[in-house]
């Protein structure tokens, strides 16, 4: 038969399931001192972890018991990124392999404060033969770090070095996936634990589980034919009794029990029982398909093998990893630690072009939230075949969605793990997809086998086959396409004034540029730590800015690539950022309640101003850089003077956050909106309350004025829908309905004639603002859609996700209509001018301002652009004659 697993890995494997993390088998502090933390790197072994360093510490922290790696950088955790929250409110938590007859009466056993109350023995039906349970003192306490992109890009740079660190300096034999990133942690003060594994399918048992003054207690007694292992362990162990924790050995019809009891009651709650992590994999050769020698239900052990049920849980597992169905002598026992983990890792390596694999527990269970947690674990991942996404650095990672996962774990109401004897069917229907698909490249060939008679040379063919992967991913994609540049969800996006750039921000604290015309990678910056909440291009578009929840804002040149400044000077997340319209200042507002103003040349601070009494949502220039607006979570908007840094008005009326505001083109009046409901204009210079628009039941959050007169004004609710009004009177003029979600975002197009829209729905969708017609609906991305902007020419439309894509679509794409009436002017121009042909045959360039991206083609792509250079004029000098007649209105 098989070799019996080690007891902490039949624990582990019976209560993953209940989805708080890997159980550990041993919680006890390393040495009575050092803590499990987030942030912590370190190995398990034999059920407990043992720490390298912490990574969020500093290098000279007395907590880095063995030192730190080479280049050690911290990462740096904000405590608004740190979840915490409290689970296990009951005493007792069991596998779904115990069947409960009378269990409910063990509640009684202790309060959910943790207080005393004897409780008697329970029955319970062994439904497998193995099982697990934990008693500990409720409630546990929950913290996890919940910005994954953040820990993946921290980690892509730095695995590495740990590895070094592990093998070299601390003479350790670790292989790469033995090494942890702790990103969240359940501790408990006390805790008692027990597995068996045994001939126990059908036998009764009884447990007892009390918490008492002196510690707590937990007896398991099974009634089996066979000799059954059954062992235990607790802690803390400090000032514990003598008795013995492990059962002694049974054999025929008897029955075992053993009483474990804890004399002293910790000050806190330290004892790690479910531990969250990440874990790395780098691919060292072209790996060999691992995943296809995974056991599916098929290849279980037949059922005329006694000592083998095919429905046991262990049984199933021993299969994977020893690939065979043929019976093992019982062997030494592994000390590494069982982890479903390694067949995420290995799935990305499989079924991607990635050289490194990034996955986390919590990547298990958002894949099955919705379903009953797996027996067969890789063969559930083959069947939902999750998306993989590659960065351009090579790391791999699911693209899962974590919203479910992240938010606090539900109490089980019979204290257990459902019931997993018989996975559900999968339901998903899932496109099989080409080779190569998730990352947008070719799959690599593999290289034939060596030969035995060749030199071992590992090092030599690994960056061999490095450099043979780089060169066939240049070869067939010559460009990054947007749509696979971040490793985290898209937090901001702005163009440059010409159209022609494109500044994407994520929160994995990367920044990208893109060229507009083909979608092409310009730049590409990670110097932030964290969320990139606001970017923007100087008036010149060689520059640009960012805004970091970091507490920095930096500012990059476009044209060398060098970081140019780090402006220091908020104490907390920077929200908000804008540059003036004359270039010479940068504003910026943050969750320390201030704004501060900048010198835009020399990046000294010039004002810092309290801005109310909570966080600072948006800022934003009048078009003259007299005046800098700043909204606020006080239900306040504040305008300040540029120059003085004074507060010029305080726009007070609303009765909610006010999350946006937007000055019209002459400056005089601004538009405010807030979470009641509402947006209102007021007057710039007296700050009068000139117009309250009350079109939406939910909270608004944006309002815009419509270029190019600002006559019409547009709003965006979370109650589904978006609404233009008059900004003069406030009557409705169109209701834009359809979504099917929240609206995250909308804007105007530069001409005003459309309107586009970004939903938590996934979709895009794009509107004529005169009607309010649904013109199209845009379905390519795969997670909530947060932001959507039109280039400023109107010659593109762009979009940003939470699942990490950028999509820009060319005017061809969302307006047909507009493009045909251009090709039929453009003719009608043609045969007016064609004696100009034959001089242009055989130009195939369009430089910059002369229609690129439209009027490119041979022989005819300077007439082309040269049109559309005089319909642009006749375009500005309607709009002008418009502006003018309104002013004189005025």
């Amino acid at each position: 038969m098989p070799p019996l697993p080690p007891i902490y890995e039949i624990y582990s494997r019976q209560l993953l399931p209940a989805q708080y993390g890997l159980p550990l088998w041993d919680a006890e502090l390393e040495d009575n001192k050092y803590e499990v933390e987030i942030g912590t790197v370190g190995r398990i072994e034999s059920g407990k972890f043992w720490r390298l360093f912490n990574a969020a510490k500093p290098a000279d922290d007395p907590d880095q018991k063995h030192g730190v790696p080479s280049d050690y950088e911290p990462l740096n955790i904000l405590p608004r990124r740190l979840d915490k929250w409290e689970v296990l409110k009951q005493p007792l938590l069991y596998s779904a392999t115990v069947k409960s007859r009378d269990l409910e009466a063990t509640l009684n056993a202790g309060s959910p404060d943790g207080n005393i109350m004897a409780g008697g023995s329970a029955k319970f039906v062994c439904k497998e033969n193995t099982g697990a349970f934990l008693l500990h003192t409720p409630p546990a306490k929950r913290e996890k770090m919940s910005n994954k992109s953040a820990i993946v890009n921290y980690m892509r740079y730095n695995f590495d070095h740990w590895l070094e660190f592990a093998n070299g300096e601390c003479g350790m034999m670790l292989s790469q996936d033995q090494l942890y990133f702790v990103h969240g942690t359940v501790k408990t003060s006390r805790w008692a634990c027990a597995a068996f594994h045994g001939n126990c399918r059908n036998r009764e048992g009884s447990v007892q589980a009390q918490l008492l003054n002196a510690g707590l207690n937990l007896s398991i007694s099974l009634s089996s034919e066979d000799s059954t292992r059954l062992e235990y362990n607790f802690g803390p162990t400090t000032g514990t009794n003598d008795r013995d924790p492990f059962l002694t050995s049974t054999s025929g019809s008897s029955v075992g029990t053993q009483t474990i009891g804890v004399a002293e009651e910790p000050p806190k709650r330290d004892q790690c029982i479910f531990l969250n992590y990440f874990k790395a994999k780098k691919r060292l050769f072209f790996a060999r398909r691992l995943m296809e020698a995974a056991a599916g239900a098929h290849e279980l052990p037949p059922a005329d093998h006694d000592d083998t049920d095919t429905n046991d849980p262990v049984a199933a597992q021993e299969s994977w990893s020893s690939g065979s169905d043929s019976e093992f002598e019982e062997g030494p026992q592994s000390a590494k630690m069982y982890d479903p983990v390694d067949f995420l890792l290995d799935y990305i390596i499989e079924h991607s072009n990635a050289e490194m694999a990034i996955a986390c527990d919590t990547d298990l269970f958002a894949l099955f939230q919705n379903i009953p947690f797996p027996v067969d674990i890789p063969a559930a991942i083959l069947e939902i075949r999750p998306p993989i996404h590659v960065d351009e650095s090579g790391a791999g990672t699911i693209s899962v969605d974590h919203s479910v996962a992240e938010e606090p774990l539900r109490e089980l109401s019979d204290l257990r793990v459902k019931p997993q004897a018989e996975p559900e069917p999968l339901t998903q229907t899932y496109v099989d997809l080409p080779s190569g698909f998730w990352n947008d490249t070719p799959a690599p060939t593999s290289p034939s086998p060596r030969s035995e008679d060749e030199p071992d040379n590992e090092g030599g063919l690994a960056e061999e086959e490095a450099r043979l992967r780089r060169e066939a991913k240049q070869a067939a994609l010559p460009w990054q396409p947007a749509a696979a540049g971040h490793t985290g969800a898209v937090t901001s996006l702005t163009y440059s004034h010409d159209s022609k750039l494109l500044a994407t921000g994520s929160d994995d604290g990367s920044i990208i540029i893109w060229d507009t015309s083909d979608q092409s990678v310009i730049r590409r910056w990670d110097a932030h730590m964290d969320v990139i909440w606001s970017l923007v291009f100087s008036p010149d578009d060689k520059r640009l800015a960012s805004a970091s929840a970091d507490t920095t804002a930096m500012v990059w040149s476009v044209e060398t690539d060098e970081q140019l400044a780090t402006m220091q000077g908020h104490e907390d997340v920077i929200r908000a950022m804008a540059w003036s319209s004359d270039g010479k200042t940068i504003g910026t507002g943050s969750d320390d309640l201030h704004v501060n103003v900048w010198d835009a040349d020399i990046y000294e601070l010039k004002h810092r101003m309290q801005a109310g009494h909570a966080f600072v949502t948006y800022v934003k220039f009048s078009h003259n850089s007299r005046w800098l607006a700043s909204t606020s979570a006080d239900f306040c908007c504040r305008i300040w003077n540029v120059e003085t840094g004074d507060l010029h008005k305080s726009l007070e009326g609303h009765e909610g956050i006010v999350w946006f505001c937007d000055f019209d083109l002459e400056d005089r009046r601004i538009a405010t909106c807030a979470d009641d409901a509402t947006a209102r204009i007021w007057n710039v210079e007296t700050g009068e309350l000139l117009l309250d628009v009350h079109q939406h039941l939910g909270p608004v959050w944006n309002v815009l004025f419509s270029p190019p007169d600002g006559k019409r004004v547009l709003t965006v609710s979370n109650d589904m829908s978006m609404n233009i009004c008059d900004s003069y009177t406030g009557s409705e003029l169109v209701e834009l309905e359809g979504h099917e979600s929240v609206i995250h975002t909308g804007c105007f197009s530069p001409d005003g004639k459309y309107v586009a829209s970004a939903s938590a729905d996934y979709s895009v969708r794009l509107w004529r603002a005169e009607d309010g017609k649904l013109l199209l609906t845009f379905n390519e991305h795969e997670d909530k859609v947060t932001m959507v902007m039109f280039g400023p020419d109107g010659n593109t439309l762009t979009s940003g996700a939470d699942d990490g894509t950028v999509r820009i679509r060319t005017i061809n794409e969302w307006d047909p209509d507009r493009a045909k009436l251009e090709d039929e002017d453009w003719r009608d121009c043609e045969d007016d001018e064609d004696e100009d042909e034959d001089e242009n045959d055989g130009d195939t360039n369009v430089g910059p301002g002369e229609g690129e991206g439209i009027g490119k083609g041979k022989g005819k792509g300077k007439e082309k652009a040269r049109w559309q250079s005089h319909h642009e004029e006749d375009v500005l000098a309607s709009k002008g004659n418009d502006k003018g007649k309104e002013q004189a209105s005025d």
